[in-house]
């Protein structure tokens, strides 16, 4: 075979390599966390998060049961563990805090007050985030918050989530599901 061609084969393995290397895999090194709700940060485990919480809110309720891969599964991992807590204080009212974790990673915080329309006005006057006006805002660099409500208004939460980690979430899905 000519020279030409065993680069052109080599370059191509490379590049298959590379391209492999790049499927759905959690970032390696040190990534800075961001702040959700109070001490709760993204990428905190459910050790971490769960010492942050006051005890005598435990034990969190886990809701929606996480789904074991199967050994033989050659897929990146992909666990989610769904907790509630209740009784949670947040911007003078309790209510529901619910967690949600990817990959035993901090992803996303919701928040079910009592009086929603109360809280959206605490959480615009005292952390400069509105969602009456509308219904998503980003706060800092990585942080989304949003409001979601049935059509009926009878539930509803505000929901704190890492941008980055939902996008872990997404590309996993369009790639392995």
């Amino acid at each position: 075979m000519s020279r030409s061609f065993n680069t052109l084969i080599s370059v191509c393995i490379l590049c298959a390599i590379v391209a492999y290397n790049r499927k759905v895999a959690q970032p390696t090194g040190a990534v800075a966390p961001a702040t959700l709700v109070d001490a709760l940060q993204s990428f905190d485990s459910p050790s971490e998060a769960k010492s942050k919480l006051d005890p005598k809110l435990l034990p969190w309720r886990i809701f929606g049961k996480p789904q074991p891969q199967s050994p033989s599964d050659n897929r990146p991992p992909f666990s989610e563990l769904n907790v509630r807590v209740s009784g949670y204080a947040l911007l003078g009212q309790k209510g529901d805090l619910e967690l949600r974790f990817f990959n035993d990673r901090l992803m996303e915080v919701r928040f079910l007050p009592p009086d929603m329309k109360g809280f959206l006005t605490a959480l615009r006057d005292q952390e400069h985030l509105d969602l009456i006006l509308q219904n998503e805002v980003m706060s800092g660099a990585y942080v989304r918050v949003w409001l979601w409500a049935t059509p009926d208004g009878d539930h509803s939460f505000v929901g704190w989530a890492d941008i980055r980690l939902q996008k872990e979430v997404e590309d996993w899905i369009r790639r392995y599901a």
